[in-house]
């Protein structure tokens, strides 16, 4: 008896441990926070850097709004239209990157990809709109500002790369509808040197290979 007890706890810890790898298999396609504690600890330590990422988001977008404060009503306008949804957005992505660093889950991370993509299109709405502002220097000082926010959410989504599949990356690449070479010459190229590490243009080749 005792050897058949043995024996049932031996297979018992076999099936738990299949488990447990067909469990870390799935979240590893997921993109999840990972199985071992340093894919854990790395996914951690990627959304603690975007969240320290928001003071100077909203700097930049202090930077935006007094910039456009002198434009035209009419100019000012077409920036400052979907302000609102930035900033609840921006709010949103701080409440959630901190949930996340204090309890990690793929739900949370989901939700986080889903906020910073909101922001790159809300973003991307505002660089638009700055084409059809009246005046030619207005529309210079508009896009500049615009391209400092941007910077700012670009390096956001690139720590996010770093915790998500290819497939994930993919897939927020393909919903960002404004791409990195089409406010290449806005962008902050010295801020995103010392972010990354890398020269300017190795920072834009990697963004641009992964569809962004």
């Amino acid at each position: 008896m005792k050897c058949m007890n043995l024996k049932l706890s031996g297979i018992r810890q076999n099936l738990a441990s299949g488990v447990a790898v067909a469990l870390c298999a799935t979240m590893l396609a997921l993109g999840t926070t990972g199985c071992t504690p340093q894919q854990q600890a790395n996914a951690k330590t990627a959304i603690a850097a975007i969240d320290q990422y928001e003071p100077e988001l909203a700097v930049a977008v202090d930077t935006l709004s007094s910039t456009v404060a002198v434009f035209l009503p009419s100019d000012a306008a077409l920036i400052t239209a979907a302000q609102a949804t930035f900033d609840a957005t921006a709010a949103e992505l701080k409440t959630l990157c901190d949930a996340y660093v204090a309890t990690p889950n793929a739900g949370t991370l989901a939700s986080i990809q889903s906020a910073l993509t909101t922001l790159l299109n809300t973003n991307a709405n505002q660089f638009l709109a700055a084409a059809h502002i009246s005046n030619p220097q207005s529309v210079a000082a508009a896009k500049l500002a615009i391209g400092a926010v941007r910077t700012i959410l670009l390096l956001m989504q690139g720590q996010l790369q770093t915790v998500q599949t290819p497939a994930q990356n993919a897939a927020a690449a393909a919903a960002t509808t404004l791409k990195v070479s089409e406010v290449l010459p806005y962008l902050d190229r010295h801020r995103v040197e010392r972010a990354t590490g890398v020269p300017f243009r190795v920072a834009v080749a990697y963004e641009e290979a992964q569809g962004f």
